[in-house]
C-alpha cells in the first residue's frame, strides 16, 4: 500500500510537470510562472508517508509534495518554458526564490546553464540578487534561440562554511520555444 502511495505521488508529480509544457498559453502553462520559480528544500517522502506527516508543501498546482531522498529540491514550476518569436525577443529575467526564514541559501554559482552561460553570447547571464539574503537567484535569459536546455541548482547550508560543497543539488529543464 505504501508503494502504491509513493507511486502513486511520484506520477502526480510527473503529470504535473508534463501539463506544464502541454498547457502552456503565451510563456506558461496557466496557474505556473517560470520566470518566478519556487525553491524548496523539503524532508523524506519515504519518512513522511510512514509517519503520515512531515514536512509537506504545497505546489501551485494545489497538490502536496514532499520530498525523497533522490530529489529533496522541489522547483515550482518543474519545467520552465519561455516563448521565442520569429524575430527575435526580449531578454526575461528568471528569479528562484527560496522560502524566507528557510535554513538554506543561494550562493554564487548556485545556478548554472552548462555551456549556455559563459561567453559574450551566453544564452544565461546568472547572478546571485535581487535580495542580498541569498533566498533569490536570477538568471536573464536572453531568448535569442529555440532550444532546450539542463540547468543546476545548488543549495547550501547557511550554516556550512564558505567554501563547502552545496548541501543539495538538482538538474532540471528549461526550454525556449514558440
Amino acid at each position: 500500500m505504501k508503494k502504491l502511495t509513493l507511486l502513486g505521488l511520484f506520477g502526480a508529480l510527473l503529470l504535473a510537470g508534463c501539463a506544464d509544457l502541454a498547457n502552456r498559453e503565451g510563456a506558461v502553462a496557466p496557474g505556473y510562472d517560470s520566470a518566478r520559480p519556487k525553491v524548496f528544500v523539503v524532508k523524506n517522502l519515504a519518512q513522511a508517508l510512514r509517519e503520515g506527516e512531515g514536512d509537506t508543501r504545497a505546489s501551485a498546482s494545489g497538490m502536496k509534495a514532499a520530498a525523497s531522498d533522490v530529489a529533496p529540491i522541489l522547483v515550482d514550476p518543474p519545467s520552465l518554458y519561455f516563448r521565442v518569436s520569429d524575430g527575435g525577443s526580449e531578454p526575461i529575467d528568471i528569479i528562484w526564490s527560496l522560502p524566507k526564514n528557510d535554513r538554506y541559501e543561494f550562493r554564487a554559482g548556485s545556478i548554472t546553464f552548462p555551456g549556455y552561460d559563459q561567453g559574450d553570447n551566453a544564452e544565461f547571464r546568472c547572478h546571485l540578487g535581487p535580495t542580498t539574503d541569498g533566498l533569490t537567484y536570477t538568471c536573464t535569459n536572453r531568448r535569442s534561440a529555440e532550444a532546450a536546455y539542463k540547468y543546476n541548482i545548488r543549495v547550501y547550508d547557511k550554516s556550512a562554511a564558505p567554501g563547502a560543497p552545496p548541501a543539495f543539488t538538482l538538474d532540471p529543464g528549461a526550454t525556449n520555444g514558440h
